[in-house]
């Protein structure tokens, strides 16, 4: 938390924080004790990113109150450009039912595109991840697959 709270550049410099010019008010100073790190960037020239799996770990309220959501979404380009059209179709189906909240958990499809083979690999691989989470998860995965395409199955 503290990496994202801005301070003022006189405290920076009180805690030994050097070289930050005096055009320079706040700054976000980030620290490793242990490993003899830190480093400061201008609050005006960063912006955080930060993502998570809030289906596994919820976030922290203090954290989700310092951020503001970005909406996001799945472009069908994507689909449409991995070379097995039944895998491209399989990638679109989880999403949107991601998307509709019938499945808790997205879709990994960069991971999976890569190492399966065929639609039905591909689509084992996904339920194996699930599982780990839960098993009612992997079971209404199955039922959206299955009712987009048995084969797959």
């Amino acid at each position: 938390m503290r990496s994202i709270q801005p301070m003022r550049r006189e405290l920076a410099e009180a805690k030994g924080i050097q070289g930050i010019p005096n055009a320079i008010d706040l700054v976000y100073v980030l620290e490793a004790p242990l490993m003899g790190y830190t480093a400061w960037a201008p609050c005006k020239n960063l912006f955080w990113v930060l993502a998570g799996n809030p289906w596994v770990n919820p976030l922290d309220p203090a954290l989700v109150r310092r951020c503001q959501p970005v909406e996001f979404g799945f472009d069908k380009a994507v689909a449409d450009a991995i070379p097995d059209h039944m895998v491209g179709t399989m990638v679109q189906v989880l999403w949107e039912s991601y998307k509709d909240n019938q499945l808790p958990v997205p879709l990994e499809y960069q991971a999976l595109v890569e190492t399966a083979s065929t639609p039905k690999q591909m689509f084992r691989e996904y339920l194996e991840r699930v599982r780990v989470i839960s098993q009612d998860a992997a079971e209404s995965a199955r039922l959206v697959i299955e009712a987009t395409n048995r084969s797959w199955v």
